[in-house]
């Protein structure tokens, strides 16, 4: 039971960006707006041991779609698992997940600013991943950028679930030199990864003259 414990934890990790606080069990069931995953037919098996597992996010409209639509295809491939998801607008996430933790029941997988991440593991608030990948031969450095890794030591506290980019700058007399177009300015239409990659081998020049495509780049 606990190797499935171990891969769950590791599994919601992975994708949705979390730290394992202290973990449960007999937690009561958080109503308000959880949404806890579809778990028709687990109760069939009453000789099998069920775990719960709680998740506190702050995802938004179009990530709420996307970790609920995640978290239903994990519930389908395990029988021995409920995930319940409790999902906190931004501004008010801060406040109820330091409530639940001053109360001695914090979720066991949650979302956290970057800038804690490290402090609250070393404080001892997060579960160290590195143990759960080492028992199931994970290696995050060979699945993520290093940056999406929060780390202290030997110690693994979260993995982003992903990366934004703040500001982006580009040379605008290269861009005109090359006859390309300057990037959208409108936010509402920007680059689509095909265009930006596509931008982005046109301006790409090696030390021998030579472009992405063309033999010995």
């Amino acid at each position: 039971m606990l190797k499935n414990v171990v891969t769950i934890l590791l599994v919601l990790c992975l994708l949705l960006f979390p730290l394992t606080g202290c973990q449960q069990q007999g937690r009561e069931e958080n109503k308000g707006t959880e949404t806890p995953a579809d778990d028709s037919g687990k109760a069939a098996d009453s000789t099998k041991e069920v775990v719960e597992l709680e998740i506190l996010t702050w995802w938004a409209a179009g990530e709420r779609n996307a970790g609920e639509a995640i978290i239903e295809e994990f519930d389908k491939s395990r029988d021995d698992i409920i995930v319940h998801a409790t999902f906190t607008p931004y501004e008010e996430y801060a406040s109820k997940l330091n409530t639940l933790m001053a109360a001695s029941s914090p979720p066991d997988v949650f979302y956290l600013n970057e800038y804690l991440c490290n402090e609250w593991g070393e404080k001892g608030v997060a579960a160290d991943l590195k143990p759960f990948m080492d028992k199931n031969n994970i290696d995050p450095y060979k699945i993520f950028v290093e940056s999406a890794i929060f780390s202290t030591g030997d110690s693994i506290w979260a993995i982003s679930s992903s990366l934004a980019t703040i500001f982006m700058y580009y040379n605008k007399g290269l861009f005109e030199a090359n006859g390309i177009e300057p990037p959208p300015r409108d936010a509402e239409k920007p680059y689509t990864w095909d265009e930006f990659v596509e931008v982005a081998k046109k301006l790409t020049v090696d030390i021998n003259g030579k472009r992405p495509g063309e033999p010995g780049f």
